[in-house]
């Protein structure tokens, strides 16, 4: 299968808008790619600072659509940046250091890029086996839909003062697969499942779809527009937990900070800035977490055996014991899913 790269247009912000790129569907899809280039003057308030991976919140909603109905991908534009590093061992690209602070700002361009991978990492589009992809072809439509945010979103919760967006406009391009066997792949879905609010002190249960076969479920906390990692805390003092379940059988049960601390060594993630200080670190003596996001995943090397399949499953749950250290303190739950194709048992029932 020959890679096949193209560059199919952009659209243009509209605050708080909604518009739809309709995708070409003569190909296989390893990947859909996407840049937001944004101008921004910013009337300095007198506290506050730019939220993680701004200007990203402008792209409230990345969606792909599959025949008109079916949602493959579904996330918005912030998270699916860090997302991309935690699956990559790389940051995508971004180009916002003027965002960071509150001062004021005239026609500052700000840049940031993520993607929307169809092939499971690391295997990627140089992979010679295959096991999941987007197979356009014999497709009714396939869309991609876009849920603009506002100038505002950018800014995290202790701002005052005012984001005016001159322009933005989100490039898209894709990676595909050329002259791809024609069989059925299996699918990669990922979407938010929830955002909730942490109501006080204590340990917030989650309940996860138990119809389905499951790569990986990420949890990402927030405090008042920040990403951190106060909210299930790691320390001297505080070890809370994040526990995965299904009646009695657990699947996971550790510390949320350790988990952070997994996912740096088996993502291959080098995280070397803090969200809220844009003082330089000493490399001899200090490496982060990446800040807010726990990533628990089953999928280790690619290999599809290894999913945690709920489909047999009565229920299937997450605690986490988290604390309140800000004013609207707020987990998030995203799910990785993979459908597999029918089986030819299955095709003819």
């Amino acid at each position: 299968m020959k890679l096949h790269r193209r560059y199919l247009g952009s659209l243009a912000f509209s605050a708080g808008g909604f518009d739809t790129l309709r995708l070409p569907r003569n190909y296989v899809y390893s990947a859909l790619k996407f840049c937001l280039i944004a101008d921004i003057d910013r009337a300095g308030g007198a506290a506050g600072d730019a939220k993680d991976s701004a200007p990203a919140q402008l792209v409230n909603t990345l969606e792909v659509v599959v025949n008109g109905k079916n949602t493959v991908k579904r996330m918005d534009m912030e998270t699916l940046h860090r997302r991309n590093q935690q699956y990559h061992g790389v940051r995508p690209f971004i180009d916002a250091a003027n965002l960071a602070g509150f001062g004021v700002l005239a026609n500052d361009i700000s840049m940031v890029s993520a993607q929307f991978d169809f092939e499971l990492p690391p295997a990627g589009p140089w992979a010679k086996g295959v096991d999941c992809l987007l197979d356009a072809r014999g497709m009714s439509s396939l869309d991609l839909n876009v849920r603009w945010g506002t100038g505002l979103d950018v800014m995290n919760d202790a701002f005052g003062g005012a984001i005016t967006v001159n322009s933005a406009r989100l490039h898209v391009w894709t990676i595909e697969r050329v002259n791809a066997p024609v069989v059925p792949y299996a699918l990669w879905k990922e979407y938010r499942l929830l955002s909730q609010t942490v109501p006080g002190a204590g340990i917030l249960t989650f309940d996860l779809p138990v119809n389905t076969t499951y790569e990986a479920v990420t949890l990402k906390t927030h405090s008042d527009g920040d990403q951190v990692n106060t909210i299930i805390p790691w320390g001297a003092a505080n070890q809370n937990p994040i526990r995965l379940y299904s009646g009695s059988e657990v699947y996971l049960d550790l510390p949320g900070g350790a988990i952070q601390m997994d996912n740096r060594l088996a993502l291959q993630t080098e995280v070397p800035e803090l969200t809220l200080s844009a003082a330089a670190i000493n490399h001899a003596r200090q490496e982060f977490r990446l800040e807010g996001y726990y990533h628990l995943p089953f999928v280790h090397d690619g290999m599809l055996s290894e999913m945690l399949d709920a489909t047999r499953l009565g229920d299937l749950k997450i605690d986490a014991t988290c604390a309140v250290p800000g004013t609207q303190d707020v987990v998030d739950i995203y799910c990785s899913e993979i459908i597999l194709p029918e089986t030819p048992a299955q095709a003819a029932a």
